[in-house]
Parts: structure tokens; sequence; C-alpha cells
């Protein structure tokens, strides 16, 4: 399965654990601060989409389009789009949305959780649990620059 992330290109990709520090710092949807995950797409488009959402264009740094690569035979679960609360959506999002993937990292029975995407609602996203033991038969390709279309700028 490749999934794909845009990063910021000055940062280091090498590893999830590499790609979990700004999550973890900051805290996302899916998962609390101090909860190590990376955030991935099943397109480059969702991807793109789910970085311009939250990009400050004043500040906005070189991103690089990030391929993740894992091997077809590891499991995933899933989140059920109509379990969620009817809030779900709502920005900021609603803390029982970090609590459900604090408690999946928690108990670590899966490398990937499949979630909707808020940005792309027919989408979905990927989280990578970094501290599972498979993380480390993923791997990460920097498969080259990505500049944001000028166009999109608000």
């Amino acid at each position: 399965m490749r999934l794909f992330r845009l990063a910021k290109a000055r940062h280091e990709h090498t590893s999830l654990e590499n790609e979990s520090v700004g999550a973890q710092r900051a805290g996302g949807r899916w998962n609390s601060k101090g909860t190590a995950v990376v955030y991935s797409s099943c397109t480059i488009a969702t991807a793109a989409l789910e970085t311009l959402v939250r990009l400050d264009w004043d500040l906005a740094p070189a991103f690089v389009l990030l391929a993740i690569d894992v091997p077809g035979n590891l499991e995933m679960d899933v989140i059920d789009q109509r379990a969620l609360p009817r809030n779900w959506m709502d920005f900021p999002a609603p803390g029982t949305l970090a609590g459900i993937g604090d408690e999946w990292v928690k108990q670590g029975h899966a490398l990937m959780l499949e979630v909707p995407s808020v940005a792309s609602p027919y989408e979905r996203n990927v989280l990578l649990n970094p501290a599972h033991p498979d993380a480390g038969r993923c791997s990460i390709t920097v498969l080259g620059p990505y500049p944001f279309d000028g166009r999109l700028e608000p």
C-alpha cells in the first residue's frame, strides 16, 4: 500500500518516528499532544488538500511530497464514519476524536488506522503508529518538491 504526505522540506524524512514529531507536539484531530502518530492520505490530492486547509501562506515553507510504502500484509483498523459523533467534522475537533486515536495507539493492535477526511469528506486518511513493531517495515521516499499553485492563496 502506498500512502502520501506533504511535509516541510527542511526536516529529515527517514522514519515514521521522524514524521510523527509535529503531531506529537501539537496534537491533531485524531491524537492528543504527546501521542505520536503520522497523518497520511490515500491520494496525493487529499494529502495536498489536508495541508492546504491549515497552511499559513505568509509562512509557507517549501514542501516535499512523501510516499510511505507499507507492506500489503499488515493490518489496518478502520473508523466507521457512521459511528462518530455528529459534530466530528467541527473545527476545532471534538476531543472525543483525539481520544479514539490515543486509545488506538495505546492498544497497539494495528500499524494503521483508516479515518474519514474532513477536508475531503468522500476520501480517507490513514494514521500510522510509529511505535508499532511493524513501523520499521515501512519505507519513506521523497518524491520531490511540492509547490502550491499561487492561485489557491486566499
